[in-house]
Order: structure tokens, then C-alpha cells, then sequence
């Protein structure tokens, strides 16, 4: 390697020729982790490894009476259309991770266009795409809105070069807008940004320069945009949360095992430096469009109802599009070298975190799905979970979900699964209405404690959030899935029976509380 970097003829031409090798076998090992590791740490994957069984087995009685699944005008459902035709053929853990796979192949082949279409030939800044593989979407589970993200990268590939051509836009627009409000409306929000500021770019900045660019970017997506109204209401007063904002800093380099975290950022500071000196350049085509895109991250709330890290999120593509934009013009052989090293050093990172912590967490829950034979089907489930443990493989986020493996295995109902109106096919019948929730998290042992008989100001915490399926949670579930981590396995022994003991969870069948007299 060193000696191809010294060579003195031909340098550009045989980079060229190294990057594609190079950059594809990034990409690969890039997948690996999120395509042969059985059962992922990503937070999401049980909750809609979940719902896609449920849709494949509507029909089944124990299902219906517990769970109504209804496809319609919602934008959230690129896992589910891509499961549909899928179902009987491909179980829910190989299509979401034929989802997930497929959607950074696109997104990296993308990157590659993009970088033809503005350079003439793609520069090592494209590693940097397989480099943040483990970022807050892939790794907390955002699969719609990563398959958004990659539809959003393959249209602003197939648009650039055809600026002029306006026809053609709102073609690329109206046709990948309607694919993109199915996959994701926060991805469908990125990318109609993304193109106002396109548009905006050619436009004086005046007034009338940004109205019309708003106008175009409008008809451009105008077919998409007449289906929002279109999408069932939850029937809620409007919450606009921007509390989770600080989300955003960690996000590229956000997953469930040791990471950089913000420190991860710091690894912009060179290139932040570089552009500064006039060694790399941000291509003039997108310099306004990601200036506007990064304005929108900046301002958009953090959360909106039900749904978190919206900006967060959006930085991820952000962040894509930048490296896909960057190209060394002033000592290109070093930048290349550092970038070469740099994006190796990083795959290889994240393959040996695969293997450290993905695998074990792995078979924890190969364990945990074989002990749920001891569930009789159609029961409810409630779940506790302590906050740490030595046999904790993987940050406490990653064990979220891990209940929901329970509604694929043994047709038990579960609160934990997302449903609701609007952004969900999925919701509970009326049987099980007063149980559920459209999202929520495991409560600890000391919460489950307070629930059994809440306060005044605990009660009416709970109704203001999420957490009325929590009130008094003995009355209601029959079983409770106790993830210890390594410490006491029945933290309520008065009240719960001990079914079966595993090396990080317990199950606990509840003794229904007698009723008082009077």
C-alpha cells in the first residue's frame, strides 16, 4: 500500500482503480453484522420482527382476537409492503434484514453515482459511508425511514445533472415522493428539503427567489404532499418536544456496544480544517442544499407526538450526502491514505464489536425465545427490567424490545408493540384496548412497585404519557418477563411465581390480588 501511495506516475488513474475493490469490500463487511447475526441489539428489530408476524397470521384466531392489522394511506410502512408478498416465504427477521441490507447497498451505490455525476470519478471520501454503518437509525432501528433515506440518496442521484430540466424533476419528485411518504414521512421531509434547496441554489435570494423555490419544490412533490391529509388523525392534541435535541451530536456514531459517541465528532474537526485551508472543497453544486438541510436539522423539533429523534435521524442522510459532496484538491495522495486507513479502521471496528457483543447478545436471545414455550398462548405479558447487570451483553437500550419475540413465538399480547392510529397498521381490539400502548419501555423493579398502587401525581403522570397499561399492572397481566441481568430473579415474590429462571430474565406468573372487602 505505502508503495502504491509513493507512486509517481499514474496516481490518480490507479487510486481509482484500488477504490473499487476497496470500497466495496468496506461495504460488505459493512453488512455483515446487520445480515448474519441471528438477533441484532437494534432497539426496534423485536418490535417489528413483531408486527410482521402479526400480519402474516391475522387470520389466526388467538391473533385477532388480540390485534387488528390494517394496511391504508400511512406513511410508515416500508418493512410492511416489503413483507406482504413475503409472507409464508421469508420469516420477519430475514425480511427486515434484507430491508436493511438492501437499503445501504443503495445508499452506498448512490454515493458512488453522486460522486461520477459531480467529480467525474468517485475520491476516498466515499469510504466514509460503510465507516458510519452503526449510526442511531440503523442501530436504534429506523428501518422505514433508513429504506426512505436510500430512496431519497438513488432520487438526488438520478436528479442532478437535469437541474435545468424541470420536466424531468417533477417526474424523479412526484414518483419517488409517493414511494417515499410509504417508507417514511420524516424521509419524505428530508428529502423535499434537500430539493428546495436545489432549487434555491439557482435562485437570487430574495423573497421572490425563495418563494420560487418553494413553489417548484412543491409541484415537485406535490402528489405526495395531497396524500398527508390524507392519513387517519391519533385524535391528540399536538406535542412538539425539542428536549431530545442533544441526541443529535452522538447520533453518527449512536449503537449498542462501546462507541465513539460525541467524541466520534471530533473526527470532523479535520475535515472541517481541510476545507478551511482549501484542501478539500464542498462541491458547489450542494453547498446550498446542505447548508439548508443542516438548518432544517438544526430546527426541527426533536419529537413530535409519538415519534422521537426526528432531527436526529435526519442527520444521518445529512451526513451521507456531505462525504458524497467532499473531494481532496491539494494533497490528495495523504488525504486519500488517511482516508483509506481512517474508513478501514472503523469497519474493522465495528466487525470486531459484532463479534464481542452482537453474538453473545445473540444467544441470550436464542435462550430467551426458547424459555418462552413455558407461556400459554393468548396471555398478557408485562415487562420489567433492571437497569444494569453483569450479564448485561450490550447497552440497556438493546433489550428494549426483546418481549416481542414472546408475540412471534406463543401469540401472547404484549403493550410494548407499536400500535396505534396514524403512523401504525397496527392496533389492539378493544379487548385489549385498555392494556396497550402505541410505544413504551420496560419499567424497573422500584417503578413496578409504585405502579402496583400508584399516587395521585404518579397516576396522572402516567394518563399524561403512555403508561396507562401501567396502573395497577397485577390486575391486568397474567405473566411478567423479569430481565435481572445477573442479580435476584423475582423481584416481587409476595406477589409473582417463578416459572422459569434463564441466566439474564426470569418469568413470573402473577398471583391475582384478592379482591377487598368491604
Amino acid at each position: 500500500m505505502a508503495a502504491f501511495w509513493r507512486a509517481s506516475e499514474g496516481q490518480a488513474a490507479s487510486r481509482a482503480t484500488i477504490l473499487v475493490p476497496f470500497y466495496v469490500l468496506l461495504c460488505l463487511i459493512s453488512l455483515l453484522p446487520f445480515v448474519l447475526i441471528a438477533n441484532p441489539p437494534i432497539v426496534d428489530f423485536a418490535n417489528h420482527a413483531a408486527r410482521l408476524s402479526l400480519a402474516c397470521n391475522i387470520q389466526d384466531p388467538a391473533v385477532a382476537d388480540m390485534y387488528v392489522y390494517r394496511l391504508g394511506i400511512i406513511p410508515n410502512l416500508a418493512v410492511d409492503l416489503a413483507n406482504a408478498p413475503l409472507c409464508g416465504v421469508l420469516g420477519p427477521s430475514a425480511v427486515l434484514k434484507a430491508v436493511t441490507a438492501a437499503s445501504l447497498a443503495l445508499i452506498y451505490l448512490s454515493g458512488w453515482t453522486i460522486q461520477r455525476k459531480l467529480f467525474g470519478t468517485p475520491n476516498a471520501f466515499l469510504l466514509l459511508l460503510p465507516a458510519v454503518a452503526f449510526n442511531l437509525v440503523t442501530t436504534m432501528g429506523y428501518i422505514n425511514f433508513l429504506a426512505g433515506a436510500a430512496i431519497g440518496c438513488a432520487m438526488i442521484a438520478l436528479a442532478l445533472g437535469r437541474e435545468k430540466k424541470f420536466t424531468q424533476l417533477l417526474l424523479i419528485g412526484n414518483v419517488g415522493g409517493i414511494v417515499l411518504f410509504f417508507c417514511h414521512i420524516f424521509a419524505l421531509a428530508f428529502v423535499g428539503v434537500f430539493f428546495f434547496g436545489l432549487m434555491l441554489r439557482d435562485q437570487p435570494r430574495t423573497v421572490r427567489g425563495l418563494a420560487t423555490a418553494a413553489l417548484k419544490t412543491a409541484a415537485m412533490f406535490a402528489l405526495p404532499l395531497l396524500m398527508v391529509p390524507l392519513v387517519p388523525s391519533e385524535g391528540k392534541p399536538l406535542a412538539i418536544h425539542y428536549i431530545g435535541k442533544i441526541r443529535v451530536l452522538p447520533a453518527l456514531f449512536m449503537a449498542p456496544h462501546p462507541n465513539p459517541s460525541v467524541f466520534g465528532l471530533l473526527f470532523l474537526v479535520p475535515i472541517y480544517l481541510l476545507i478551511r485551508n482549501r484542501r478539500v472543497e464542498i462541491h458547489p453544486a450542494l453547498r446550498v442544499p446542505l447548508a439548508v438541510l443542516a438548518l432544517y436539522v438544526l430546527l426541527v423539533p426533536n419529537g413530535i407526538q409519538d415519534a422521537i429523534d426526528i432531527d436526529s435521524r435526519t442527520a444521518i442522510p445529512l451526513a451521507y450526502l456531505f462525504f458524497m459532496s467532499l473531494r481532496p484538491i491539494d494533497k490528495e495522495r495523504e488525504i486519500s491514505g488517511t482516508l483509506f486507513g481512517a474508513s478501514a479502521a472503523l469497519v474493522g471496528y465495528g466487525a470486531v464489536m459484532a463479534v464481542l457483543f452482537w453474538l453473545p447478545f445473540s444467544r441470550q436471545v436464542e435462550e430467551l425465545r426458547g424459555a418462552f414455550g413455558v407461556l400459554p398462548p393468548e396471555v398478557s405479558v408485562f415487562s420489567v427490567a433492571a437497569e444494569d447487570g453483569p450479564r448485561m451483553r450490550v447497552f440497556p437500550f438493546g433489550y428494549n424490545h426483546l418481549t416481542s419475540y414472546a408475540t412471534v413465538d406463543r401469540r401472547v399480547f404484549n403493550p410494548l408493540e407499536f400500535s396505534g392510529i396514524g403512523m401504525q397498521p397496527l392496533s389492539s381490539t378493544p379487548k385489549f384496548g385498555p392494556i396497550d400502548s402505541p410505544g413504551s419501555f420496560p419499567v424497573t423493579p422500584a417503578q413496578a412497585r409504585k405502579l402496583e398502587h400508584p399516587t395521585a401525581d404518579l397516576q396522572n403522570e402516567m394518563l399524561k404519557g403512555n403508561g396507562r397499561f401501567k396502573l395497577r399492572w397485577p390486575e391486568h397481566f397474567d405473566y411478567v418477563i423479569f430481565y435481572h441481568f445477573g442479580h435476584f430473579a423475582n423481584f416481587r415474590p409476595e406477589l409473582l411465581t417463578e416459572v422459569h429462571r434463564g441466566s439474564f430474565f426470569s418469568i413470573l406468573k402473577v398471583r391475582r390480588p384478592q379482591p377487598q372487602r368491604g
